[in-house]
C-alpha cells in the first residue's frame, strides 16, 4: 500500500514538473516569476524609482501621477510581475494548471495588447504613431520594446491610451471632461476599445460596464485615483 501511494505522489510530482517547464518554454518571462515578488514596490518607492520615466512619457491625459496610479494598481510597480496560476476544469491537460493570462510587467499587458500597444511612442508629450520608418517623426525602434520595461511599458501605455481616447472622443462628438477622458483610458486599459466605446457612447457611466470579466472598473478607477492622489503629494 505504501508503495502505491508513493508512486502515486512520485507521479503527480513528474506531472507537475512536466506543466511547468510546459508553461516556461510557452510563456519563458514564468521563470521570472520564481524572483518576482523581490520587486514589488510601495506607492512611495514606485514614484522615487520611476518618477523621471511618468513624466517623460505623460500626455495631456496621461498625466505622471494617473500614470503611476496605474502601475501601482497593476502590479505595484513590478516591472517583472506575471498573472497568477489557477486550476480549470477541462480535457486539455496543459490548462489545467497554468497562468491565468499572458499578462505581463508593470502594467500587465497581454500578447495581443502588446502587439497593438508597439505600434505608439510619446515624443515631446504626443503621440505618434509607427506608421512609416522614413518618417523621422515616427517611433522607430518599437519592435525591440519590451513589456519589462518600465520605459517602454510606460510609454507604451501613455501613448496607446490617450491614442485611443481621442479617436473615441471625435467619432463619438462628445465633449468629456479630463476626469472623464481618464476614466475611459481606465475603462480601454482594463476592458479593452469596444468597452471603451460603449462608456463614451453611454455617457461616461460606469453602470453601462458594471464587469469586465471578473474586475470592476469603477473599482479599478477608484483605486488609479486613490493612488494618484498619493502620488501628487510626493511630487
Amino acid at each position: 500500500m505504501i508503495k502505491w501511494i508513493f508512486r502515486f505522489v512520485a507521479l503527480i510530482l513528474i506531472l507537475l514538473g512536466t506543466n511547468w517547464v510546459y508553461q516556461v518554454i510557452n510563456k519563458p518571462l514564468e521563470i521570472v516569476n520564481l524572483v518576482s515578488g523581490h520587486f514589488y514596490k510601495s506607492p512611495q518607492s514606485t514614484w522615487e524609482a520611476y518618477e523621471d520615466l511618468f513624466q517623460s512619457h505623460a500626455t495631456e491625459v496621461m498625466t505622471p501621477e494617473f500614470l503611476a496610479g496605474m502601475a501601482q494598481v497593476e502590479s505595484s510597480g513590478n516591472a517583472f510581475a506575471v498573472s497568477g496560476w489557477r486550476w480549470r476544469w477541462t480535457t486539455n491537460i496543459t490548462r489545467i494548471y497554468s497562468p491565468a493570462s499572458s499578462a505581463t510587467g508593470m502594467l500587465q499587458y497581454t500578447d495581443a495588447t502588446f502587439e497593438d500597444a508597439k505600434r505608439f511612442c510619446v515624443h515631446q508629450g504626443k503621440v505618434v504613431l509607427n506608421d512609416n520608418f522614413l518618417n523621422l517623426e515616427s517611433c522607430w525602434f518599437n519592435q525591440f520594446y519590451s513589456r519589462i520595461s518600465p520605459s517602454n511599458a510606460i510609454e507604451m501605455t501613455s501613448a496607446r491610451l490617450q491614442y485611443y481616447v481621442d479617436q473615441i472622443v471625435v467619432r463619438y462628438k462628445v465633449h468629456p471632461t479630463k476626469s472623464q477622458k481618464q476614466q475611459l483610458a481606465a475603462v480601454i486599459h482594463l476592458c479593452g476599445r469596444r468597452k471603451g466605446k460603449l462608456f463614451a457612447k453611454k455617457g461616461f457611466k460606469f453602470s453601462a460596464i458594471p464587469r469586465c470579466g471578473s474586475h470592476n472598473p469603477k473599482y479599478y478607477y477608484k483605486k488609479i485615483r486613490k493612488f494618484e492622489k498619493k502620488f501628487k503629494k510626493f511630487g
